[in-house]
Order: C-alpha cells, then structure tokens, then sequence
C-alpha cells in the first residue's frame, strides 16, 4: 500500500458532523425513508398497480393525462427564455437531428419526477444531460440511440467486463445497480469508456418501472491499494450520476471497505455531492455472510446480492448482452 496523496480533498468526519447537524426534521426523515425504503411492500405493489393504470389509461384516452402538461411546458419555456444558448445548444440540436431520441430517452416526465417536479430543475438537468451526452460521446454517436449496436458499439468490451451491472430489483420495488471497483483497471482506466457503461446501464434501469421508486447503488469496495482510486473518474461518475441521468439515488452501500479505506472514504465523500453523501454507508470488513445481512437490513435480497459479496446472485453478462442485442436494445 502506498502513500495516499495528502493533497487530495477530503471530506472529514468535522465536516460529515456539521453537515448532518445542518439537518432539518423533515431532510432527516426522507433520508431514512431514502436508506430503508417504503416498508410495506403492499404500498409498494399498490403503487406500481396505479401506474400501471393510469399509464393504460393515458394510452387509451390521451386527455386523460394528469401530470400536468403546464408543468412540462414550464421545463420547456424556462429552456426557450433562460438557459443561455451555449448551454442548451446541445440539446437544440438533438431535437432537430433526432427528436424521437429525445422523446425516447430524455423525455421530460422523467426529469421532471427526478426533480420532484420542479421546472428549473429538470430543465437544467436536461440540458445538462445533452451537454455531456455529446461529450461523453462526440459528434457522431451522440444523437445516435443508447444501444448496443449504435451508441454502445464501440464500448461493448468494457460492458463485457461487468465493471457496472443491473440487478434484480430489491425488496422494497427499486432499482438496483452494481459497481465492481475490482473490474477498473487503474493503470489504464478508459473513464470515458466506463462512462459510457454507465450512461447504458442507467438508461436500462430507467426503462425499469422500479426506477420510479429510486436507485439502490452497491459497490464492492475491496481494493488493494490507495492507487486504486482515481479522484476525476470519482468526479465524472457522481456528475452524471448527480447532474445528468434523471436518476434518483436513494442509497449507497460501500462493501468490503478495507482498513486503510480510512483514507479513501473521505477523499471519495468530497466528491459524490451532498445529497448521495447523507446516503452513503460504509461496510466495513466482516463476513460475506456479514455484509449479506447489513444489506438485508436495507431492503436488499440475498437472492440480488451478487455472490462476490456473499448473496446468491451470479451475473452472465454474455447471456445479458446477447439478450438485449436480439431485442436491438
């Protein structure tokens, strides 16, 4: 193990104390509502049924619609009469090389529920999210679609290796992801191909109706060295994470937290942003057995806990990959 930088940014236990005293009564109860989920499943199950229902009922009856077509307006008018042009170029364009692109993968309900609702919000997100498409990208992928034969084409070794993977939803209705610190190579991280991963497997998990309860994020933390971290990937990660896909994260559970991750939690807390932060739990050490039953406790299932960390879960990314290719996903 070798020296960890001490020029690296670190968020502190002083500063995770004063930011947690900060908290009003009402922040500290959607953070656990966040970290433990909806407890009755039955609410969960009642909900997915109403969508379900009003989704069919759209479908039937377009008039019918009770999101609130003002309130999409308002995301498009705040763009038309707010963003600067530079920053909603991007976006502009995507609409006139590819609207059914945007329709289908940035739609502006889902930025608007990521937001809670609130125009300002999702319209910034939004630009934002064609702004780093075309980055992450480039020109000639960008306005293509997120699959596997267009956008992807060029990625499919990196999602090969499993380094981010979807899975199966947990107890409590929401969106599982997984994130193998151990599949990054450090030495030659390609973070822009990882990236790309990234921006897919989100894009797969929001076409999940359990996403619509919030993301659940696992990441196997058991690395060997303090190299093993790379604080710009970090920061790429949580901006699109954070900024970008109209994700909401409910958790973040660290496994297999080593014992020099003394050193490498703080560092990774100055980068993740506030709201996944106050959500971040570390699991240090233990048993696959332990890890197994602390991430029970938050509504995870043995049966969707990979078996790298003790669950029965076991990933054929290969059998995964082929599926979604004959559906031209």
């Amino acid at each position: 193990m070798s020296n960890f930088p001490a020029t690296v940014p670190r968020f502190t236990d002083e500063d995770d104390a004063k930011e947690r005293a900060s908290l009003t009564e009402d922040e500290i109860k959607k953070i656990q509502l966040d970290l433990f989920g909806e407890l009755s499943s039955k609410t969960t199950v009642m909900r997915t049924q109403q969508r379900r229902q009003q989704q069919q009922q759209q479908q039937r009856n377009p008039s019918t619609v009770t999101v609130g077509i003002d309130v999409v307006d308002d995301v498009e008018d705040y763009i038309v009469e707010k963003i600067s042009p530079e920053e909603k170029a991007d976006y502009l364009e995507a609409l006139e090389r590819c609207p059914r692109v945007v329709e289908n993968e940035s739609p502006v309900l889902a930025f608007l529920k990521c937001e809670d609702f609130n125009a300002k919000a999702a319209a910034e997100r939004l630009v934002r999210y064609w702004r780093e498409r075309r980055f992450l990208f480039g020109e000639e992928k960008a306005f293509l679609p997120i699959r596997l034969h267009q956008a992807m084409r060029d990625d499919l070794d990196m999602l090969e290796r499993g380094t981010i993977l979807l899975l199966p939803d947990d107890a409590r209705g929401r969106t599982v992801v997984y994130y193998d610190r151990n599949r990054v190579d450090y030495s030659n991280p390609n973070r822009f191909s990882l990236l790309r991963v990234l921006w897919y497997i989100g894009h797969a998990g929001l076409a999940q109706e359990s996403c619509e309860n919030g993301v659940v994020i696992i990441t196997n933390f058991r690395v060997e060295s303090t190299n093993m971290f790379n604080r710009k990937l970090t920061k790429l990660i949580w901006f699109t994470v954070n900024q970008c896909l109209p994700i909401k994260v409910c958790s973040v559970h660290a496994c297999r937290v080593p014992l020099f991750g003394i050193f490498l939690i703080p560092a990774i807390k100055s980068c993740i942003g506030r709201h996944v932060r106050l959500r971040f739990i570390v699991h240090k050490g233990g048993t696959n057995e332990d890890i197994v039953r602390k991430l029970e406790r938050y509504g995870l299932r043995r049966s969707g806990i990979p078996d790298t960390l003790g669950g029965t879960y076991t990933s054929d990314i290969d059998e995964w990959l082929e599926e979604r290719f004959m559906l031209g996903l």
